[in-house]
């Protein structure tokens, strides 16, 4: 499952100071943007890492519900045999 995640740069607003988030220098925000997305593809990697492994885990609860249910008909020849 691939995710990208794009940002847009908020353009200056007139009357900001050069402080506040949307003033600065334009390679200071597309550092910062990169800084972002790099950190945005972290995080969805460990999420669909982590989204793969519940599924495994599904699949084989799944798995292992199906298989006692096709034991379930010997259960009473094992209990007889083995009071």
């Amino acid at each position: 499952m691939e995710r990208t995640v794009s940002l847009q740069r908020n353009s200056l607003k007139a009357g900001q100071p050069p402080g506040s988030p949307f003033g600065g220098e334009p390679e200071d925000d597309d550092a910062d943007v990169q800084e972002v997305e790099m950190v945005l593809e972290t995080y969805f990697m460990h999420i669909d890492n982590t989204y793969n492994k519940l599924q495994t885990l599904t699949e084989y609860i799944d798995d292992t519900e199906v298989f006692r249910l096709h034991l379930k008909p010997f259960q009473k020849g094992f209990t007889a045999l083995h009071p």
